[in-house]
Formats: structure tokens, C-alpha cells, sequence
């Protein structure tokens, strides 16, 4: 492994100079998130919601402060960023089914989302991107890591990405108590709609970048097609934890009326789950996706 390649690994839209015209722009780190200041996503105009998306596709995680989004608002704000689709397994709102709510007592550290994944890639059309918002939100801790999946993968040696180009991944649902994947929300289960096993490229290409990216993750990918099970999880162990250097990510720390949108395309996250003996109540849209394409090398 190159740890001056990995530790210099930057994304260059992090320093670009006059990130946006229509808003004050603050990077987050030098892999990845950024910060916008001077919008109300309660009114955000067509306009300013194509650069928002601009942003994202740039900086991957765009976070907003002191924006306090009911329900209609989220669903409003969401369907100009692209089409919403129920979550697979939480339901939504009466009123609102496209938006749901995250809810944790704090009783335990390990929680739904309390592992690396990317959303659902346990879909066939995986989702395009979520919109987070922070409802109620402990004093301390319950922070969000983000990692950028581009960067993951041009750090790789060649020869690595040679022997992985044409490799699929083995994506299920299901909650079952997994304490590896962290994927054990108890009440979940009534709530799950379906169980699906699909399968994605190990190398993707993002839609509008045409970057390579890695897709694979604690949660959801539990194999490799045509590989045994032992095999399979020699490649799904480094690959996971190689993604998620601390080089590679960002962090969100959450307050009320903290929104935070990421490309799900192009990024993992894991939620922490440091707030015992606090709730923690987050309102949520999914924009749906396309079936990712696999990478091209050279």
C-alpha cells in the first residue's frame, strides 16, 4: 500500500477558489463535505436548488444550519432535487409517505446506520441521494462520518483495481442481529417490506462524474459472485476498510435544523451512536436512483 498516495489523497473541488456565485461555500475537509451558508431550504427557488446540486455532485455531503424543515417542507425541497421513493423498509408519514423519521431512544451504542454503508445497495437502483434532517438531537455525540468512494478507489494500486474491475458484489437485505454490521434495529423488522439479494459492480461509475468509485460495504454486500465465501471476504474486508481512512471522510456534527444532503452515488457513512441515555430524532427523504453501471479503467 502507497501511505503517501493515501495520505496526499485530496479531492480538488475542496480548493477550488469561488466554489459558488449564489452562496458563501466552506469545504469541510480535504476529501470530501462542504458547508453552504445563505438559503432557506423553506423557500429555495429552482435555480438555486440546480446549484445545491451542482455542490453535491462536487463535494458529496453539503451540510445547511438553522434550517427547521417540517415534513412539507422536506418533501417540497426533495422533489426538486429529483423523484422521492418510500424507504424499503421505514414508513412514512401519513400525509407525507415519502418522508420518514429516525428515531433512537439512546438505550444502546449500536443503532441502525451504526456501521459504514452506503444506502440501500441492497436495491437494484440504489438511491441517488437523502436529505437528513436534525430534529432532536442529543448534547453530545451522534456525529455522522462520511467517506469518499472515489478517492477510495484511486488510491488502490493498479494492479489491484485490475484484479477487482470485473467483480460483482453480493448485495442483501434483511435485519437480522448481525453485531458486525451493526444492522440490528430492534422494531425494524415489522417494518421491513421486503428481502432482496442483488448484485453491482465492485467498481461503479458515477453517473454525472464518470469517476470510479468502490461499492461495497459493512452492511449490505455479503459476497462476491463466483468466489467462496472465504474468498469473498478477504477482498470485502480490505476493501471496506481501506474506504474508510480517515483520509478519505468528513464528519457532520448535528444541532437542530441541521440538514445534511450526500450523494449516495459516491459516498459511504456510518452514524454514530455515542449518545447513550439521550434521544435522537432525525427527518429523512430518499431521491431515487439509477442501476450502477460498472467502471472503466485506462
Amino acid at each position: 500500500m502507497d501511505l503517501g498516495r493515501i495520505i496526499n489523497s485530496v479531492h480538488p473541488p475542496q480548493f477550488e477558489e469561488n466554489l459558488s456565485s449564489m452562496f458563501d461555500v466552506k469545504p469541510m475537509s480535504g476529501a470530501l463535505g462542504a458547508e453552504v451558508v445563505g438559503v432557506n431550504l423553506k423557500t429555495v427557488s429552482e435555480e438555486q436548488a440546480k446549484e445545491i446540486e451542482r455542490l453535491l455532485v462536487n463535494h458529496m455531503v453539503v451540510v445547511f444550519r438553522d434550517q427547521h424543515l417540517e415534513a412539507s417542507d422536506l418533501s417540497r425541497f426533495g422533489k426538486m432535487l429529483g423523484e422521492p421513493e418510500p424507504h424499503q423498509f421505514w414508513e412514512g408519514s401519513e400525509d407525507y409517505p415519502e418522508v420518514f423519521e429516525l428515531y433512537s431512544e439512546g438505550k444502546k451504542a449500536v443503532h441502525y446506520g451504526s456501521n459504514w454503508h452506503t444506502d440501500l445497495t441492497c436495491s437494484e437502483q440504489p438511491p441517488k441521494l437523502s436529505i437528513l434532517c436534525g430534529v432532536k438531537i442529543p448534547p453530545t455525540g451522534g456525529d455522522t462520518l462520511f467517506c469518499n468512494l472515489h478517492l477510495a478507489f484511486e488510491s488502490l494500486s493498479e494492479t489491484y483495481k485490475k484484479m477487482i474491475i470485473d467483480l460483482n458484489g453480493i448485495h442483501k437485505s434483511g435485519f437480522q442481529v448481525d453485531t458486525k454490521s451493526g444492522f440490528n434495529e430492534e422494531g425494524a423488522g415489522d417494518k421491513l417490506k421486503t428481502q432482496t439479494t442483488v448484485t453491482h459492480p465492485l467498481i461503479c461509475q458515477h453517473e454525472v462524474t464518470k469517476k470510479n468509485l468502490l461499492l461495497a460495504n459493512r452492511i449490505f454486500t455479503k459476497g462476491i459472485e463466483g468466489l467462496s465465501k472465504q474468498e469473498s471476504q478477504g477482498i470485502l474486508d480490505y476493501l471496506i476498510a481501506h474506504s474508510n481512512r480517515p483520509e478519505f471522510t468528513c464528519r457532520v456534527n448535528w444541532k437542530p435544523g441541521t440538514v445534511t444532503i450526500w450523494d449516495n452515488r459516491a459516498t459511504a457513512h456510518y452514524a454514530l451512536g455515542d449518545f447513550l441515555g439521550h434521544e435522537r430524532l432525525m427527518r429523512r427523504i430518499t431521491i431515487k436512483g439509477n442501476k450502477p453501471q460498472r467502471g472503466k479503467l485506462g
